[in-house]
């Protein structure tokens, strides 16, 4: 209770929240409510109230946006492809900041590529307002119209996972028959060369000069011969 008083008593001399006041307490985005002797309403954004004891706005630290003025700039964080043209998208940028007048300040318009990595580099815009829900309100407006944008006008430079298939492939082997081959076969005899004898299948030697009787009596005597030996 007695460091209650005396937080009171410094809160009241030092002034480090006033009634609606922006804060963040507790992870929690607010607005100052109520200052009683012992504690603090603090207004939630969904409607709901967070209790503070005074004496915690002096023991612990917390964020008060509107110290001395509200205005205040806010980001918003964009991946795309390397190859998206940013020229393009910061003249889409500020005719869309022109478009909503009460939402931006027109203090501060800025687009930076803030980081890269293997695949995508990511964009960050920065964007003025008059206070923080209207800040808010313009970074969704420009989000989702950014975003549209680059759909329709670059969708090839949304974020792509890039690979080279050719990496590690092996040549590929022809294994194509042709379209005619040859049929393989045995000639009954070798051909002759400058009046030599041919010779048949059967290594009998036969002169070109003789007729086709005598060929015939020869093989059927090779054959046979063939066939003794075979019997003996």
């Amino acid at each position: 209770m007695l460091g209650n008083l005396i937080a009171g008593m410094q809160i009241a001399i030092t002034q480090p929240i006033r009634l609606d006041d922006v804060v963040i307490v507790e992870n929690e985005w607010g607005r100052i409510e109520e200052i009683t002797g012992t504690y603090v309403i603090v207004r939630i954004w969904d409607d709901r109230r967070l209790v503070v004891p005074l004496q915690y706005f002096i023991e612990k630290p917390f964020q008060n946006w509107t110290r001395r003025n509200s205005s205040i700039i806010g980001s918003v964080f964009f991946w795309v492809d390397y190859s998206l043209p940013l020229e393009p998208l910061r003249e889409e940028l500020r005719r869309l900041c022109q478009e909503v007048p009460e939402l931006w300040d027109g203090r501060v318009i800025v687009l930076q590529v803030t980081d890269t990595s293997e695949k995508s580099i990511q964009l960050r815009v920065l964007v003025s307002s008059p206070d923080s829900s209207r800040n808010w309100d313009l970074r969704c407006h420009l989000r989702e119209n950014l975003i549209g944008f680059i759909q329709r006008q670059y969708p090839q430079c949304l974020p792509q996972l890039r690979a080279d298939l050719s990496v590690g492939q092996k040549q590929a082997v022809d294994r194509s028959t042709p379209d005619h081959v040859e049929p393989e076969r045995q000639p009954p005899c070798d051909a002759p060369q400058d009046g030599a004898p041919a010779t048949c299948g059967c290594g009998v030697s036969v002169h070109p000069s003789e007729d086709v009787t005598s060929r015939l009596l020869l093989q059927l005597a090779a054959q046979l011969l063939v066939l003794g030996r075979q019997l003996l």
